[in-house]
């Protein structure tokens, strides 16, 4: 079963990852992966935590704003 996280938070992981010029394209839900695999695959966008985490480093050094986005994203299967 895959769960998703809520819009909000994919809104914001998108917003995110675009400060390090990762364009997830529209309606595809954003995951975490280890495998090595990133990128779209099917219907969701694969990310690695550590992407994800520099995604977050620059967000903040942008915004000022500080963002806990990791344990609200759902795991790729």
């Amino acid at each position: 079963m895959s769960i998703t996280a809520d819009p909000e938070t994919q809104t914001r992981v998108r917003e995110a990852l675009l400060s390090l010029g990762l364009a997830v394209p529209c309606g595809a839900e954003i995951a975490l992966t280890d495998t090595g695999a990133a990128g779209l695959v099917g219907h969701r966008y694969l990310v690695s935590p550590s992407q994800l985490a520099a995604a977050v480093d620059q967000h903040q050094l942008v915004t000022g704003e500080l963002l806990d986005l990791e344990s609200a994203l759902p795991w790729h299967d």
